[in-house]
């Protein structure tokens, strides 16, 4: 006890001793040495001749600024760099200049003999992108995107040159033919002409490849829109639509000869009444620009259908209205892959 009582009272008089020093003095501030901070030299990147500030911390250099090094023909619209995300180098964009120039290169390489589509050469659409482009109409994203809808594979080749690669990679160049194939049975072996016509006016395209890829998942059964998109072409004339929608329906759908020959014809649908109230229907919406009334209107739901397939109904005309105009307006040439359906 007689070593304890001494101990505790020399840690209470130490306690109290710092209570009071702490209490007296005003707080503190960490004071920071400017002078070690000062302006380094210019950093010059060798690669690209960007030249950086720099400054010195202590016996370190720091760069004061973000690094903007890009390859040659590339910007870096859509990069991070410092303390942001990682660079994501499939969102470097190639310059205007840069791409233009790799697409010349392709097209007249003799080795891809033009990249053609069953004989059809897709140099003519190409050139009006590259034409919108400088135009400043298209971006180097919407030149590469329609690009890559004529022809997959001239888009995978553009791709690889893009970044360099010497030759193409087996795996890649399969999965490139592969989607080269698929575009060529998707469109029956060649490019509609109706194609090269939307090309001219980029936002065109996009709404047709847009409405057309929903128009595909409507409400509506697949024979149910081509009788839509077939009474529509016929109404409005469209000899362009006529065949290609004549020779998807036997294609694709394997329409009902009975069927194609009545909605060509524009005659009654003996075969199928609910079918015929369609044709019925959408010619109403046509006629009357959607003001068709509540007699047409309830024809339509009494035969089976609902609202939405007549909001649907309206979906199709809307696309059609935009093809068929389209080539009416440009008297569009019909493809020789559709003549025999015209």
């Amino acid at each position: 006890m007689s070593i304890f009582k001494p101990l505790c009272l020399a840690l209470l008089s130490a306690a109290a001793l710092f209570a009071a020093s702490c209490g007296g003095d005003e707080p503190k501030t960490i004071q920071y040495n400017l002078s070690a901070v000062q302006p380094g030299e210019d950093f010059t990147d060798p690669r690209d001749n960007n030249v950086y500030h720099t400054v010195r911390v202590g016996n370190q250099l720091w760069m004061a600024e973000n690094l903007r090094y890009a390859p040659n023909g590339y910007s870096l619209d859509g990069a991070y760099s410092w303390n942001e995300r990682p660079v994501d180098l499939t969102k470097i964009v190639p310059d205007n200049a840069a791409v233009t120039e790799l697409i010349d290169r392709l097209f007249h390489d003799p080795k891809y003999n033009g990249w053609e589509v069953d004989g059809t050469p897709i140099a003519p659409w190409v050139e009006g992108f590259i034409k919108q482009l400088k135009r400043g109409r298209m971006t180097i994203a919407e030149v590469r995107e329609n690009i890559r809808y004529l022809n997959p594979a001239f888009d995978d080749t553009l791709t690889v040159r893009l970044l360099k690669f010497a030759e193409l990679p087996e795996a890649r160049h399969k999965a490139g033919m592969a989607n080269f194939e698929k575009t060529e049975k998707d469109n029956g072996g060649y490019i509609p002409n109706l194609i090269g016509l939307l090309a001219n006016a980029p936002t065109a395209l996009e709404a047709y490849r847009t409405v057309g890829a929903i128009n595909r998942r409507n409400s509506l059964t697949p024979v149910e829109r081509e009788v839509v998109q077939i009474t529509a072409a016929v109404t409005n004339g469209c000899a362009f639509c006529v065949a290609g929608h004549t020779a998807f329906s036997i294609k694709q759908i394997q329409m009902n000869d009975d069927l194609l020959q009545a909605l060509r014809n524009r005659t009654p649908i003996e075969s199928d009444p609910k079918l015929d109230t369609l044709a019925k229907f959408t010619l109403a919406v046509i006629n009357t620009k959607g003001r068709v009334g509540d007699e047409a209107l309830g024809e339509f739901l009494e035969a089976g259908y609902t609202q939405e397939n007549a909001l649907d109904v309206v979906l199709g005309v809307s696309l059609a209205s935009l093809c068929n105009y389209a080539n009416n307006l440009a008297n569009t040439p019909i493809n020789p892959e559709l003549q025999p359906y015209a």
